[in-house]
């Protein structure tokens, strides 16, 4: 092994090697698991827990900090994303309500189509029975004729009902 990186400077910015970072951001939780790999670009990607942080050549070490311990505030030389944790709650939560809603909107297209074909049954019950009255109103209607016709055969005998 070749042993420690040497230290060079790059217009007046000291880079470090892996250790001295380590041992730089010991403050940091997990900073002693601290890995870097390279961007395409050339940069540096510490990486730290959910965190990766690409820090420019010219970036300094208080600003990798900085980024590394409160990734919303922008530096000028840093870039910071976080990855979801695994194990998390949050883990595959959007997934689980985009799933939710397309079986919400699977079981509402199966309910509407029921309701629409209730809907049509009713529409026919309603003809069906409507008809049926109709027959019983005439059926009553002869009766009452015929009431009428025996009252006035027996003299008006005594009222029916």
């Amino acid at each position: 092994m070749i042993g420690r990186l040497l230290l060079t400077e790059f217009e007046g910015h000291e880079l470090m090697a892996m250790g001295d970072i380590r041992e730089f951001l010991k403050d940091i939780p997990g900073a002693d698991r601290l890995s870097m790999t390279y961007a395409a670009n050339g940069n540096q990607i510490f990486h730290l827990g959910d965190k990766s942080v690409e820090v420019s050549p010219i970036a300094s070490n208080e600003e990798i900090r900085q980024a590394l311990v409160n990734p919303t505030v922008p530096t000028a030389n840093t870039k910071v994303t976080v990855k979801p944790m695994s194990g998390s709650a949050l883990q595959g939560f959007g997934q689980k309500l985009s799933k939710l809603k397309h079986d919400a909107e699977f079981d509402a297209g199966k309910l509407a189509a029921r309701v629409d074909s209730l809907s049509a049954r009713k529409d026919a019950a309603i003809a069906k029975s409507t008809t049926y009255l109709d027959g019983h109103e005439k059926d009553i209607a002869d009766i009452e004729k015929f009431v009428t016709e025996i009252e006035g055969v027996t003299n008006g005998g005594p009222p029916l009902g």
